[in-house]
């Protein structure tokens, strides 16, 4: 096992906060042990300087079928910017 795996998920959350929403959200390939953990992120945000339609469509589904599923107990902020 990695060092980083190693560490308690309230870490890795605190480590995933410091990095984009779409970057943390990625870290969920990694391993089973990181399927989860963005999911606990109490900010989100979900920012583009150009979202083509499809793209927009994709980030749709994804909010539709994961934010009921999130695991935060307080969101303490919500960003969504399509532009």
């Amino acid at each position: 096992m990695d060092r980083i795996s190693g560490l308690s998920d309230e870490l890795l959350v605190k480590i995933l906060l410091l990095v984009p929403t779409k970057v943390a959200v990625s870290t969920s390939i990694l391993s089973k042990r990181w399927e989860y953990l963005w999911m606990w992120l109490p900010k989100l945000d979900y920012g583009h300087s150009y979202c083509s339609e499809p793209e927009s469509s994709r980030l749709r589904r994804f909010l539709d079928h994961n934010l009921p599923l999130h695991r935060a107990p307080v969101i303490e902020s919500f960003r969504l910017e399509l532009v």
